[in-house]
């Protein structure tokens, strides 16, 4: 699965680093405010949700799910892989002095 990120805004909360939309290329369509979350396994990236009550107990419903675990494990390894070059491209881009070539408009 081939993703790209078409907008990030960083965030500095506890274990969340940020909220990217996520471009699936193949489909064209894009998968806003996913979260990326470091955790004790390492990285990982949810999919929007909403909250509710169940059993007393606060719970979050995915809008965006997957029926078969390998078509989550490939969309979890895409984008982390899709926020991380993005990252990188952010880092190098602030470090080579490019930033002062804007023109904001």
């Amino acid at each position: 699965m081939k993703l790209s990120v078409s907008r990030w805004k960083p965030q500095d909360k506890d274990q969340l680093l940020g909220y990217a939309d996520l471009l699936v290329d193949e489909l064209g369509m894009v998968i806003n405010g996913c979260a990326y979350r470091e955790g004790r396994n390492g990285m990982w990236v949810s999919v929007p949700s909403r909250a509710y009550e169940a059993d007393g107990k606060k719970k979050y419903a995915g809008y965006v799910s997957f029926p078969e675990r390998e078509v989550y494990d490939d969309f979890q390894a895409s984008a982390k892989e899709a926020i991380e070059a993005h990252l990188a491209g952010v880092e190098q881009f602030a470090s080579d002095g490019a930033e002062e070539d804007i023109i904001p408009f």
